[in-house]
């Protein structure tokens, strides 16, 4: 999950900082803008950091880490980390294991916490605001890569892959 800062009033403020030669814009939203700004940052190709709170990608990414998030409207494949609206207030942030192939299922992903025993429900592709593409400590400035990771793996024990394997096949079946 990614901490919003509240700013005054009501909507969002957005701050762009030069950083090295590529601008990133620090983004603060109180809860009901998030859902109307997604689809315009989504289509900016903004650069985002945001905070991370939780530990659902621990020894991927640290809880308390910075979080840079590309919005390009690039396709998400799995093994690459999103960041998503899961509710009007809530901007996740977890490993894509899945992506619909039939007709109807190709508009869905399903998402992963590294650190969670199960995954999460299917997420509309419209609700992706980017790829999460490099992380941060609080006590340290260097920026690392969020590495990709085989998301065929069975990282997670025998229940949580057949678990995963129901889920993504009512995905191919029944969408929405």
């Amino acid at each position: 999950m990614i901490r919003s800062g509240v700013g005054r009033g009501s909507g969002a403020h957005v701050r762009r900082e030069a950083r090295g030669r590529a601008g990133f814009w620090q983004l603060t939203v109180r809860p009901p803008a998030l859902r109307p700004l997604l689809g315009l940052l989504a289509q900016s190709g903004a650069r985002l950091e945001a905070e991370v709170q939780g530990g659902s990608m621990e020894s991927a990414i640290p809880a308390g880490s910075q979080v840079r998030i590309r919005c390009d409207r690039q396709e998400p494949e799995p093994g690459q980390v999103v960041a998503f609206v899961t509710t009007p207030e809530t901007l996740t942030i977890h490993r894509v294991w899945y992506r619909g192939r039939s007709a109807r299922a190709r508009a869905y992903i399903v998402t992963q916490g590294d650190a969670n025993p199960f995954c999460d429900p299917p997420v509309l592709l419209g609700n992706v605001l980017g790829i999460a593409t490099e992380w941060k400590s609080a006590d340290d400035e260097r920026w690392r890569t969020i590495e990709s990771a085989d998301a065929s793996r069975a990282g997670r024990g025998v229940l949580a892959a057949v678990v995963r394997r129901i889920l993504c096949t009512a995905l191919e079946a029944h969408p929405a």
